[in-house]
C-alpha cells in the first residue's frame, strides 16, 4: 500500500505485486525457479530499501539547514526526527541480524562471515525449511518460541517500532497521521485456503523455505523504511504549519497628524503590510 504524503513508482509496485504472486505460488508448489524469483524479489526490495534510506537522510539535512535558520523553532521538530531516524535505524539493524543468522544456521557457518556470504544469491540452501522453522517457530506451529530472533520477537519488534513513532504525533491533531503508521507494517493474522485464519507468526515462517523467509524479513525492512520517511515527511511539514498564512502585500501610509499647516512639512510612516484575503 502506499502511504500518504508519498506515491509508489511504477517499479515499486510492480516489485510488490510480485511478491505477493511469490507467496501464493508457494502454496501450490515450491520449485527451483520460483525460489531463484525470490531472489529476484529479494534484491529488488533490499535496493528500494537502500534508496529510501538515502531519502531520509537527506531530510534530515533539510531539518539540519532548517535548524541553522532558527534553532528556537525547529528545535523540537528536529529532535522528534533524529528519534524516527535512531528507530527505523535500530529496527533494519536487528532485521538484517536475524537475516544473516538465518542464512547462518541454515548453511552452516561459522560466524563471523564475510558480509557477501550472506547474500541470498549465494546461498545453497534456498529451499531449506525446517533450519527457518526451527530458529523462527520451533516444533509447535500453534506455540511459536520467544527467542532474541525468533518470529514472536520479531513482531514485538515491530509493534515497537510503531509505538514508538504513533508517540511523537499529537493524539488529537495528528490522528490521520496515527492511523497511517499504525497500518504500515501488516501484522494481521493470515487468510489460508481453508477459510480460516493462522498467527501472523506462523503464516509467514513455519515451513516456508529461506528464500521466502528472507524475502519476507525485506519486505518488512521495506515498511520500517517507508513508515519512517512519512513520518519525517510529516514532521517536517509541520515547521511551518503554525505560520502566519498571507496573500497581498500592500504600501501603507500612517502621517503623524491629521492636519498640516501651510508651510510646515508633512511627516508620514510608510511600510509594508501583508495580510490575509481569506482569514
Amino acid at each position: 500500500e502506499t502511504m500518504a504524503g508519498g506515491k509508489e513508482s511504477p517499479r515499486q509496485k510492480m516489485i510488490g505485486m510480485m511478491y505477493l504472486v511469490l507467496l501464493a505460488m508457494l502454496a501450490l508448489n515450491v520449485s527451483k525457479d520460483i525460489l531463484e524469483a525470490f531472489v529476484v524479489i529479494n534484491d529488488s526490495l533490499e535496493s528500494t530499501t537502500a534508496g529510501m534510506e538515502e531519502k531520509s537522510v537527506s531530510t534530515m539535512q533539510q531539518f539540519q539547514q532548517q535548524l541553522a535558520l532558527d534553532q528556537q523553532k525547529v528545535a523540537p521538530f528536529f529532535t522528534k526526527a533524529n528519534k524516527v531516524k535512531q528507530h527505523a535505524d535500530s529496527t533494519v539493524a536487528y532485521l538484517d541480524l536475524v537475516k544473516k543468522q538465518l542464512i547462518a544456521f541454515t548453511e552452516g557457518f561459522q560466524e563471523p562471515m564475510p558480509d557477501s556470504m550472506y547474500s541470498l544469491q549465494k546461498v545453497k540452501g534456498k529451499d531449506n525449511y525446517d533450519k527457518p522453522t526451527e530458529l523462527l517457530i520451533g516444533s509447535e506451529p500453534a506455540l511459536p518460541i520467544e527467542t532474541e530472533i525468533s518470529a514472536k520477537t520479531i513482531k514485538k519488534n515491530l509493534i515497537d517500532y510503531t509505538g514508538e513513532l504513533t508517540a511523537l504525533f499529537d493524539a488529537e491533531k495528528d490522528n490521520s497521521v496515527i492511523a497511517e503508521l499504525k497500518n504500515a507494517i501488516n501484522l494481521a493474522p493470515i487468510a489460508t485456503p481453508d477459510g480460516s485464519t493462522e498467527s501472523w507468526e506462523t503464516g509467514n515462517f513455519y515451513h516456508v523455505p529461506l528464500a521466502a523467509v528472507i524475502t519476507t524479513l525485506s519486505k518488512l525492512q521495506n515498511d520500517v523504511r517507508n513508515a519512517e520517511g512519512f513520518a519525517l515527511r510529516t514532521l517536517f511539514s509541520q515547521i511551518n504549519q503554525q505560520d502566519f498564512k498571507f496573500d497581498k502585500i500592500e504600501a501603507k501610509v500612517v502621517p503623524v497628524s491629521n492636519y498640516v499647516l501651510r508651510g510646515e512639512p508633512f511627516k508620514a510612516e510608510v511600510f509594508l503590510a501583508a495580510y490575509s484575503t481569506t482569514e
